[in-house]
């Protein structure tokens, strides 16, 4: 399974609310971290379970930062959004035949490796794995087996709209395997 780290600009300016840890500057602090921490990429690496690692960003330094790690880095030249990003991801995506993707928002820093094991266990296709962001109720990580099972649609209140979709492709006669995992 190939697992995405989606940078965007607007992760800089995700209000998540007075007294959360997550704020722009930290966001800042942690891509600073992320180019730099070693243990976290070597540990991404070691998951066996994982086929690769790919960014998307329109930052160079994040660029740089994941072909440093042996991650590949897809320009997002045009920037909209997220959404569009985890889209421009997917013939990268096709061309590995990965059968599954985990796309962990470059705002959610908190997760380690071996988290996503359990969350990897789960995407069998037809599946969908979601967490949702306790705040705004969007949606922390996104999963799903085959990789274009469902359209991304990070942002405010996703995580029902991840949800809807993924229960409206179980009615096409598919019996889709929903995982939903609150913060």
């Amino acid at each position: 399974m190939t697992t995405a780290i989606v940078h965007h600009p607007v992760f800089r300016e995700h209000d998540t609310g007075p007294g959360h840890p997550e704020n722009p500057s930290r966001y800042s602090v942690v891509m600073d971290a992320l180019r730099g921490d070693t243990e976290l990429w070597s540990g991404l690496r070691e998951v066996e379970e994982l086929s690769g690692i790919v960014v998307v960003s329109a930052d160079r330094g994040a660029k740089e930062m994941a072909r440093t790690h042996g991650a590949r880095a897809i320009d997002d030249p045009v920037e909209n959004g997220p959404n569009e990003a985890v889209r421009l991801a997917l013939p990268f995506l096709r061309d590995m035949q990965a059968d599954a993707m985990v796309v962990v928002p470059s705002d959610v820093p908190q997760i380690e490796p071996d988290e996503l094991l359990p969350i990897i266990a789960k995407l069998q296709s037809p599946s969908v794995a979601l967490v949702a962001a306790a705040r705004d109720r969007g949606t922390n990580l996104f999963g799903c087996a085959p990789i274009d099972l469902i359209a991304p649609c990070f942002g405010p209140s996703s995580f029902a709209e991840h949800e809807n979709a993924a229960k409206a492709c179980g009615g096409k006669g598919e019996r889709i395997r929903v995982s939903l995992i609150d913060e």
